[in-house]
């Protein structure tokens, strides 16, 4: 059943916050991938996607916040032993953006969030903090923003799994 509401959420509400009038409504797609990680002291490494979806709302021209949804999925590595675990998460966001014009939209964020449920292999809390850059996909259309990103993200893990702190890069799309 939670899984059937994810993709009810992920499909439904991009399209009723896109249509809404209202100015200050937004949401973004996002793919982000771990590229290091920090606590790599036993000789296990983390390798991490997360698909975002966020719906927010602008409350002015630098303010805004956004509740993310996330599937992630995470390889572990041992001693040439390979494991897998796949999670969902709901968190929220903050940013302030430093620059918003038509041309650039440079945003600084943070965020924090937790898996959803009990059934996941891999349960944490998370906390990053990053920074965006926009720009527009068609020049004609300046709400329509590719999205860039670098941000750090903290894993308060629980259970058999250790905390990890990783640096990671995103890709996605953005409307305002």
């Amino acid at each position: 059943m939670k899984k059937y509401l994810f993709y009810l959420l992920f499909f439904l509400l991009p399209i009723l916050s896109f249509s809404q009038t209202t100015k200050g409504s937004m949401w973004a797609f996002e793919i982000r991938g771990n590229g290091l990680d920090f606590t790599n002291l036993k000789g296990k490494d983390l390798q991490a996607t997360n698909i975002i979806l966020s719906i927010g709302y602008n409350f002015n021209k630098y303010l805004s916040t956004r509740i993310l949804t996330s599937q992630d999925i995470a390889l572990f590595g041992e001693d040439e032993v390979r494991d897998y675990a796949t999670s969902l998460t709901l968190g929220l966001c903050a940013g302030f953006n430093a620059i918003n014009t038509a041309e650039n939209l440079l945003e600084v964020h943070a965020s924090a969030g937790s898996t959803l449920g009990g059934k996941y292999d891999w349960q944490y809390m998370y906390y990053d903090c990053g920074i965006n850059w926009g720009t527009p996909i068609i020049k004609s259309c300046p709400k329509i923003r590719w999205n860039l990103g670098l941000g750090i993200r903290y894993y308060n893990a629980h259970g058999n799994i250790d905390d990890r702190m990783v640096l990671y890069a995103m890709l996605g799309i953005r409307i305002n």
